[in-house]
């Protein structure tokens, strides 16, 4: 396994986080990596900032302490930092400063806090949504990752999902790459109506065989050395057929690339990360285009 020595988890120091904590403390140790814990508070109004903050600090300290233990039982060396101001932007400027190649945050990670959002522009999501590298949500699970899922359609961004799934799997993972091709032009019959039965399988046949020629092309162009990948051809909606998957699968990691998309676009035109990231019943890794920037607000 090749990946990047620094590792940053999100944490809001409560149970929310747990799950961050647990799968960053497990990525650290079997990809040998520094962690870096950050803790990041929303900034307070001057009147109140002599009350608040020995509050903070008290709870900081504590947390600390107990995050040390943890990392200390399994042997893994950490740094804890903290931050004030706009959660996901922080967090995302703080990994620039490390040159972390990725984040790792709890799904549920800092929703009590004080600003009211809608879920699909929560820290999570923005997180995923304007991160410049790999952003790897934590739902559930400890134990190294052993079967994995990513999507792809053959575009140069798809293929990001895919790099970065490869990198923090250990070697004897399988990874499934599941590309869902589109339904094959089937002939229209006009007016007549009620149609007449025709049978469509030749048209299923040659779409999914020229899917399976195109995906093992794509898989060889940017899947290097001999991991255990399996390729998976289907027709129909991505989202759709990748929970299936994962049900089906037992899968404990789905990876997915994305492009980005405001929080409009991705109500009004969905998007496979925003519906992996509240929909997959595991950790979510969703992995930015190549040379994505983020450009703070």
């Amino acid at each position: 396994m090749s990946f990047a020595p620094v590792i940053v988890v999100l944490s809001d120091f409560t149970e929310h986080s747990d799950s961050a904590i647990v799968r960053s403390l497990r990525l650290a140790k079997d990809l040998n990596c520094k962690l870096h814990v950050l803790h990041v508070e929303e900034e307070v109004a001057a009147p109140f900032f002599s009350v608040v903050e020995p509050l903070r600090r008290q709870r900081t300290e504590a947390a600390e302490k107990v995050l040390r233990a943890k990392a200390e039982a399994i042997g893994v060396d950490i740094q804890v930092a903290t931050r004030s101001g706009a959660i996901f932007s922080e967090t995302i400027l703080y990994a620039q400063d490390l040159n972390a190649q990725l984040i790792v945050v709890a799904k549920d990670a800092y929703r009590q806090s004080t600003r009211r959002t809608l879920p699909i522009n929560d820290t999570v999501h923005k997180l995923a949504r304007h991160a410049d590298r790999p952003v790897l949500i934590a739902k559930r699970g400890s134990g190294s990752y052993k079967n994995a899922l990513t999507m792809v359609d053959l575009s140069p961004n798809s293929s990001a999902g895919l790099f970065a799934a490869a990198q923090i799997l250990p070697a004897d993972a399988k990874l499934s790459v599941l590309y869902c091709v589109e339904p094959p032009n089937y002939p229209t019959f006009g007016d007549l109506w009620p149609a007449p039965p025709v049978d469509f399988t030749p048209q299923r046949e040659a779409a999914l065989q020229q899917g399976t020629i195109d995906l093992k092309t794509f898989i060889a162009a940017h899947v290097a050395g001999k991991r255990n990948v399996e390729q998976q051809v289907e027709i129909g909606l991505v989202v759709e057929r990748a929970l299936r998957f994962l049900e089906t699968h037992d899968c404990d990691l789905v990876a997915v690339g994305t492009r980005g998309r405001s929080a409009f676009a991705a109500i009004m035109l969905g998007s496979i990360a925003e519906g992996m990231l509240d929909l997959a019943p595991c950790d979510v890794l969703v992995a930015p285009p190549p040379g994505k920037v983020f450009q703070p607000s």
